[in-house]
Formats: structure tokens, C-alpha cells, sequence
């Protein structure tokens, strides 16, 4: 079987086709991989990782089939469709080579290893036959999409009167009061910060003084270091338990992680100029991809800030 590979680095085409035959593999028992598996290969001797797009038939190769090199490793995780949406949109309206977008994602393998992965992979995988034991689920396939219909944002002004830790609670109860949800996966909001420094000071006094107040909800952070608390981050995402709510402060890093569903995006401090990644190759401004990650998800958006940015002003009546 052959493949169309989005690699996780610059290369003179966008996609690279590999094949795969599992070892296992028989004629009559054909093993597909699917789309947003990460997959390991070889590029110019070096390793690489990459995400599966879609497989592809021999019609479709115009060159020597003996040239195709085989992928090295299947790793035990795959991306959902609403993560892979949210790459394809965000390199289309932002400019940036899908390359560079997929090896910002990838950057979450370095902070677990492969064994812990698959462990994880096993536990979600129990879990999912107890929930479905009983339940007959419908699977649709959906197409991706990059046309962003931008839902309109909630804004919140931060006052003196009302600190922001306060602020962030009750959207996120108010969130919870009017939209119950019986999901078999965490409930996940995001809370996104512009500086590290702001996200420090902020986490500690929530996880004091408002913490208590969510009923069900645990407390992360995540700073796009290697850090224990990023890594405890990576690992409750990637567990997916039910009736579990996950509130994570994070940098703009958090864009990034392996998310299957995000519930609520909440944005502090708008009018921050370091919401603007200009490093790394990359380029972005985060304001703009959380529209484009709360479509990939179909999820609330709000913004805090002491001093709303002219960008809102579309979404409001004059």
C-alpha cells in the first residue's frame, strides 16, 4: 500500500509518497493506515516523522514505483481530523508552509516516550469497548475543510473591580451551566496566555481561589517546555478519560498538542503584542489561529483584555 506522507520538515514538495505492509498482513486481511497517523521515515538518511494524509493508488504515481522507500515505524497515535484541519488552516491563512506547521506539532513527541504512548494508546483503546459495549456508533467520514466561517466571540473587559482569575471562572461555568455534555472524552477548555510570566502568576492564584468553584475540573499547565507539569499535560490529553474536565493554561504552545476535542477557547489579554510568534520559522498570530483551532473544533471563543483590540470590532453591531 502507498501512502501520502506530510513530513514534519521543508522538502521541494509538500507530501512524499511511502508504502507500508504491515507485517501481519495477508490478502485477506488488508491493514490500512489512516489519516492523521504519525508515521517515522527516512528523508535524505535522516529521520523524520510525518502525518498521513490519505492513501494513494498506484494509478496515481506517475514515477518508478521501485523508488518508493517504505515507512520505518507506525507510532502508536493519530491525529484527529479536527487537529488536521486546524494545520491546513492555518498554513492557508497564514502563509506558513504546511511543513513548518506540521513540525510544530510534532514538537509533543519529545516530551513522551514511545512506550508510555502506547500504554496510553491500550488504556484509551479499553476504555472505548466499555463504553461502546452496550452503544452502536455511527462512524462518518468528513472531509477537510480550510474555509474559515469565523463564530463570533464572546469579549470580556478585565476591570480592576473584577480580577481576571474571577473572569476566567465564571465563563467557564457559565459554559458548563448551559451546555452539559455526556461526552466519553474530556471536557477540555484552553486558556491561553501571551507571556509565561502572566500564565505563572495567574495559574497559581486560580488554582487558590477559584480551582475549587468547577466541580470535576483539574488544573494543568503547559509552557511548551520539558518540564513535569507539560509532560502531566501532554499525558491527561492524550488519555482522553471521561467525566473528566481539563482546564489548561498554556502558552501559545498549546495550539499545538494532539487535541481529539476542545470544549472552549478562552484568550487573555488581546491587545498583547507577544500573542505574535515571529521566531522559529514560523509565523502567526495567535489571535487569528484560535479562530481557526475553535472551527477545526466547533468550540466557544472568548477574549479578555483591559483594552479590546480594534480586530473584534467586525463581530459587534455599530
Amino acid at each position: 500500500m502507498y501512502y501520502q506522507i506530510l513530513p514534519d520538515r521543508k522538502v521541494p514538495q509538500v507530501y512524499l509518497t511511502y508504502s507500508y505492509e504491515s507485517e501481519l498482513q495477508t490478502q485477506s486481511t488488508q491493514t490500512q493506515l489512516k489519516m492523521g497517523q504519525i508515521v517515522e521515515m527516512n528523508i535524505r538518511g535522516g529521520s523524520s516523522f510525518g502525518i498521513v494524509i490519505k492513501e494513494v493508488q498506484t494509478s496515481e504515481i506517475h514515477f518508478d514505483l521501485t523508488k518508493i522507500k517504505p515507512l520505518t515505524r507506525i507510532l502508536p497515535f493519530q491525529l484527529s481530523e479536527q487537529q488536521i484541519s486546524f494545520i491546513f488552516s492555518l498554513s492557508q491563512n497564514t502563509f506558513n508552509s504546511l511543513n513548518l506547521i506540521c513540525s510544530a506539532t510534532m514538537q509533543f513527541l519529545d516530551l513522551i516516550g514511545i512506550k508510555e504512548m502506547r500504554l496510553l494508546e491500550q488504556e484509551k483503546e479499553m476504555q472505548k469497548n466499555l463504553i461502546n459495549r452496550d452503544k452502536t456508533r455511527a462512524i462518518l467520514e468528513k472531509k477537510i475543510t480550510t474555509k474559515i466561517i469565523p463564530n463570533k466571540p464572546i469579549f470580556y473587559l478585565e476591570t480592576e473591580e473584577i480580577p481576571i482569575t474571577v473572569r476566567i471562572r465564571y465563563i467557564i461555568r457559565t459554559n458548563i451551566d448551559l451546555f452539559p455534555t455526556s461526552s466519553a472524552k474530556s471536557r477540555i477548555s484552553l486558556v491561553i496566555f501571551p507571556e509565561k510570566k502572566l500564565l505563572d502568576k495567574i495559574y497559581k492564584n486560580f488554582a487558590k481561589t477559584e480551582l475549587s468553584q468547577i466541580p470535576d475540573a483539574k488544573l494543568l499547565k503547559f509552557s511548551g517546555d520539558k518540564l513535569k507539569h507539560s509532560k502531566e499535560t501532554l499525558k491527561e490529553i492524550l488519555s482522553e478519560q471521561p467525566d473528566k474536565h481539563l482546564i489548561i493554561f498554556s502558552t501559545r504552545a498549546g495550539l499545538f498538542l494532539p487535541y481529539s476535542d476542545i470544549e472552549q477557547i478562552i484568550l487573555i489579554d488581546e491587545s498583547s503584542s507577544f500573542h505574535i510568534q515571529d521566531q522559529n520559522q514560523i509565523y502567526y498570530d495567535t489571535r487569528d489561529a484560535v479562530f481557526f483551532l475553535s472551527q477545526a473544533h466547533n468550540s466557544k471563543l472568548a477574549f479578555v483584555s483591559t483594552t479590546p483590540s480594534v480586530r473584534l470590532f467586525q463581530f459587534y453591531d455599530k
